[in-house]
């Protein structure tokens, strides 16, 4: 059924029906507001009797006169390929019904807002996708709720992934499927034809070179190396390329002299920083200026403290910040064991391989042969499995597995059960596989994994599957790393429930007042926890 714009009311900037008093909310009204209703030509009627999700199930609106932006009107960001949408949290406001404790369904007054995993494609259609969603999670959009954006934040800046659609009515999946989105990516075909042929929906890192960028990963410290070439790296970072232009201005930032110990240019170095993507910041970073790259430029000029630190964890690539982090934590008076638990147990296959070959550029050391040098006994057992990266990283859960397995958890030191089998379990098996045999142990036994741990393991290894440092450099260095792989709102959420308090407010209390604001405002932005102030 085709609308005409004579037929049709829009309300913009309305969180609340009846007590509306937000500024600049409007309501628009037929054809003296509304210009167009444009609807997509490859959307076809052929698609209601397939049996599957709808693409392109959208139209745009095309109004009179433009809004007026402000706190509840405001533009946001369509998705881009570059981003990562795998493990995060999404955000979406809606009208749909809600239930009351009798079950009775009702539109509320109030506009609402629900937070939902998303799931790649692949991992949703399997049972266990299934299963985990619809046992895990307890919100979702209702009818009434069509066309809402799925949205998730990154670097402050606002993205919408997704638009709430539907299963066709025959679908086998109707009645079990968690909520289905269109890609906003489909829209961008009919938004430069409104636009006039413009594009306007280039990939955000269309600009950078991506060959000369695969190098730059690979080399990782020198932008003029002989595999990329000087030449030929300065010709393709124009000077439209975003990464340059920040470069230059965090360039300027550094040879000013009119403040005392260059602390002020630093704060506004984060400003900038903390604001952009990684992979940009990371870019930013091998920008060359008299045959100096930024970081090294940084390096040199800015006086140590928490504010150098900082802006060299977002500048570095992940593989270079963690081998700094573990070297520093392995070289200095004693280990700081916290540090090497930390970084080895979160990091994938692949970043673990990643920090092994960054280690060695760096240091020309193998990272085992620092590690056994610096640890000993049941705890370098469990460190050198978990540096040799091979873990399981398939996302399907086997139950049977897990009850097998339960019983090695609770034999370790008796039966048979040797520390080197049951560290072998630990390190290889997949952390989803792995928290499966945890919860398989809780239904077998008296005490919980905790206990047992507690009870079996003292020193670094219980720390190893415990706990997470709060001193102020772990926390820089918990919320970079967090942020950066996408974990922020997981760890945001484990934090508060171990220690009564959102990771924000630990912040705040915990480091100087020159870096808090940073640290807070990154985790907060990746979903971390809600307000800090």
């Amino acid at each position: 059924m085709r609308f005409s714009t004579k037929q049709l009311s829009i309300f913009i900037g309305f969180d609340d029906l009846e007590n509306n008093t937000n500024e600049n909310a409007v309501m628009l009204r037929g054809e003296k507001d509304i210009k167009n209703i444009i609807l997509p030509s490859e959307f076809t009627s052929s698609q209601l009797n397939s049996g599957k999700a709808l693409k392109y199930d959208y139209a745009i609106i095309q109004l009179v006169n433009p809004l007026s932006l402000g706190a509840y009107i405001r533009p946001i960001c369509l998705s881009s390929r570059a981003l990562d949408l795998s493990h995060r949290l999404g955000q979406m406001a809606g009208w749909g019904q809600i239930l009351n404790e009798k079950n009775e369904a009702s539109v509320p007054n109030k506009l609402q807002l629900v937070t939902v995993p998303i799931q790649e494609t692949e991992e949703c259609a399997s049972r266990e996708g299934l299963k985990k969603i619809n046992f895990d999670q307890k919100f979702h959009m209702c009818a009434g709720d069509s066309g809402s954006a799925l949205v998730i934040e990154v670097s402050g800046r606002a993205y919408a992934v997704g638009l709430f659609s539907m299963l066709t009515t025959n679908s086998p999946f109707r009645n079990i499927m968690p909520d289905i989105f269109m890609k906003t990516t489909e829209m961008c075909k009919t938004l430069e034809t409104v636009n006039g042929g413009t594009p306007i929906c280039k990939n955000y890192f269309k600009e950078i070179d991506i060959e000369c960028y695969s190098i730059l990963r690979e080399q990782r410290i020198n932008l003029a190396n002989k595999a990329c070439g000087e030449i030929q790296c300065k010709n393709k970072f124009s000077a439209e390329n975003p990464a340059e232009k920040y470069a230059e201005r965090i360039f300027k930032l550094l040879e000013r002299e009119d403040s005392e110990d260059n602390v002020y240019p630093a704060y506004q170095i984060l400003d900038i920083l903390i604001s952009l993507n990684f992979s940009t910041c990371h870019l930013i970073g091998q920008v060359q200026h008299h045959n100096e790259s930024l970081i090294e430029s940084i390096q040199k000029k800015l006086p140590n403290g928490r504010q150098k630190e900082l802006i060299l964890s977002l500048l570095y690539e992940s593989a270079i910040y963690d081998a700094t982090s573990l070297y520093n934590a392995m070289m200095g008076i004693g280990t700081d064991e916290e540090i090497l638990t930390e970084i080895l147990i979160s990091r994938t296959n692949a970043q673990i391989r990643a920090i092994r070959k960054a280690y060695v550029e760096l240091y020309h050391e193998e990272l085992k042969k620092h590690i056994d040098g610096d640890t000993s006994g049941a705890y370098n057992v469990l460190l050198t499995k978990l540096i040799a990266a091979n873990r399981k990283e398939s996302a399907r859960v086997n139950i049977d597995k897990a009850l097998q397995d339960a019983p090695i958890l609770f034999a370790v030191h008796k039966l048979g059960v040797d520390e080197e089998t049951f560290f072998t379990k630990m390190t290889i098996e997949s952390q989803k596989q792995l928290n499966e045999t945890f919860r398989s142990y809780g239904r077998f036994y008296d005490d919980t994994i905790e206990q047992k741990f507690a009870a079996e393991f003292g020193g670094d290894v219980l720390q190893a599957l415990n706990a997470i440092s709060q001193n102020e450099r772990d926390l820089i260095r918990l919320v970079v790393t967090r942020t950066e792989s996408g974990d922020m709102p997981t760890v945001g959420a484990e934090f508060e429930r171990v220690n009564g308090v959102p990771l924000t407010v630990q912040i705040v209390s915990e480091t100087e007042l020159a870096t808090k604001l940073m640290l807070a405002n990154l985790a907060s932005a990746y979903g971390g926890d809600g307000d800090w102030e």
